[in-house]
């Protein structure tokens, strides 16, 4: 390979590496409040939902290891403490309502219309203390009436 093939090899290996890395901090999605944490879904299975599947596997810039964050982390059990129960959401609307969010995507729902992902990144929210410090990314399932577009 010549000089200058090298060069533009590793130019787009880097190019790909910065597209992953904006996806995985949330700064290449559109950004959005938070407005009615009631229409968040706590127990939302993502893998059982073909329409869910398919949008997150069309998500660009996500490595498969990353689409896999998006499912594990989508779930309730997996969320900080302030937002593990119905109880403890309901306590803490307001602070749910100051997260730093992303729209991830959306997808059809036969009963509900369509549904939306969006991302809070850890990394953009780490001035969050107590019981809703995030130690991870976490994902929310909304309808649209739980947010607004910034």
């Amino acid at each position: 390979m010549k000089p200058i093939a090298y060069f533009f090899s590793a130019l787009l290996l880097f190019a790909g590496a910065c597209k992953t890395q904006q996806a995985a901090t949330g700064s290449s999605l559109k950004k959005v409040t938070i407005t009615n944490p009631g229409e968040l879904f706590s127990t939302y299975d993502l893998g059982g939902d073909l329409e869910a599947v398919a949008a997150i596997d069309a998500l660009t810039g996500y490595t498969a290891e990353q689409k896999e964050e998006v499912y594990k982390y989508s779930n309730e059990e997996e969320w900080p403490e302030g937002m593990k129960s119905l109880d403890s959401r309901t306590t803490n609307r307001e602070q749910i309502k100051k997260y730093k969010a992303y729209l991830l995507t959306s997808f059809p729902n036969d009963s509900r219309g369509t549904l939306y992902i969006l991302k809070i990144p850890q990394a953009d929210n780490s001035s969050v203390k107590g019981s809703m410090a995030l130690s991870h990314d976490i994902y929310i399932v909304m309808t649209e009436k739980g947010f607004v577009m910034k």
